[in-house]
């Protein structure tokens, strides 16, 4: 048995599960191919396909995006629209293994224009508490700066030493933006 929430919506998802009972039923999601298998009561594996026609005039609806920008006030475009939230309700913790070594990156200089704006964004985040200083840090990663496709810079952390250092998650969303 599981508890879950049916939305009545024109939406392609119609039923959202939790990694809780993902992995108490034993599903397989392959989001490429729109399938969901399954071990059914008799052992035998049980397949859910997806509709492709629904998805492709799902993803062209222009509906939702009006929705999103009419409830605009409703979504966190910035860091500091997201104040108040007790770290108690909810937090952001790495698993990292035990037998990883800290690592520490050589610093990156970078230019001053690009100093400036991780100054700035640094500032941004945090004044919405959303990250802290620490003086004495075990893992030492860059900032890096990303173009983006509008031409602006987003400040990014190279974290590809730690990311070695944490188990890989076994239930990825491979398709996070589409599915938000």
């Amino acid at each position: 048995m599981a508890e879950f929430v049916v939305l009545r919506d024109s939406m392609v998802y119609n039923v959202i599960l939790g990694r809780i009972i993902i992995n108490e039923l034993l599903v397989f999601i392959y989001t490429k191919f729109l399938t969901i298998k399954f071990v059914a009561d008799d052992g035998l594996v049980g397949t859910i396909w997806g509709d492709l026609e629904m998805v492709v005039a799902y993803n062209n609806a222009r509906p939702l995006i009006e929705a999103i920008r009419a409830n605009g006030d409703l979504f966190a475009w910035i860091p500091v629209d997201i104040l108040g939230i007790d770290t108690d309700f909810m937090s952001h913790r790495l698993t990292v293994r035990a037998d990883a070594h800290p690592v520490g990156q050589r610093r990156r200089k970078m230019s001053l224009e690009r100093t400036n704006k991780v100054a700035e964004q640094m500032t941004s985040l945090l004044e919405a508490n959303f990250i802290r200083e620490l003086d004495y840090s075990t893992w030492l990663s860059n900032v890096v700066l990303v173009k983006k496709a509008n031409g602006k810079r987003k400040m990014r952390v190279h974290y590809s030493d730690l990311n070695k250092a944490c188990p890989k998650n076994a239930f990825s969303l491979p398709n996070i933006d589409a599915l938000v």
